[in-house]
């Protein structure tokens, strides 16, 4: 099972070789997943199946690299029943780690995380570094009834454009 943690920050890695020339922003749209989100080009789409404390979850991702940086969101299905239970500090604990998970499958560090809100559902926006503080990625989650919506960018750190980061995340939006 630790192949799969591999290969993830195998493809983070290879994900940070490409480069965004593209100004056009361009919608992307989610009926399974009931959202759409603006992206500086043509998004790919794949789904992975990653291992989890609770079992095996189905990640759906789309997913655009640039030269030397990365823009993705992914939905993955929880339990209902978890999700449901889910308050308080058992929130913070499930949001924690998300987060630490994440930081530890790029061998990252977190530098800060914060409590956001879209609309009515609880997220977190997080900092951190990746593959040696060389890359920052910057991560926001949102529970959405027995769904967590991730919005993901990966720059270098000497590199990071905050417009971007900024314009991606605030054109997510929930369709139904």
């Amino acid at each position: 099972m630790k192949w799969k943690h591999y290969l993830l920050s195998g493809l983070f890695i290879f994900s940070t070789t490409l480069l965004f020339g593209q100004n056009d922003w361009q919608t992307y749209e989610s009926s399974k997943w009931n959202f759409n989100v603006e992206f500086p080009g043509s998004p790919e789409e794949s789904t992975q199946t990653v291992p989890s404390a609770i079992g095996e979850l189905t990640m759906d991702m789309a997913m655009l690299e640039g030269e030397a940086s990365l823009l993705m969101t992914s939905v993955t299905s929880y339990p209902e029943e978890m999700m449901s239970a889910l308050e308080g500090e058992d929130m913070e604990d499930f949001f924690k780690g998300m987060i630490n998970g994440a930081a530890g499958s790029i061998g990252g560090k977190v530098l800060s995380t914060k409590k956001v809100m879209y609309k009515d559902y609880e997220g977190r926006e997080t900092r951190m570094t990746a593959f040696e503080e060389g890359v920052i990625v910057i991560m926001r989650f949102y529970a959405v009834k027995n769904a967590v919506y991730m919005l993901q960018t990966m720059y270098p750190t000497d590199d990071l454009d905050e417009s971007t980061v900024n314009k991606f995340f605030d054109s997510f939006e929930l369709t139904n």
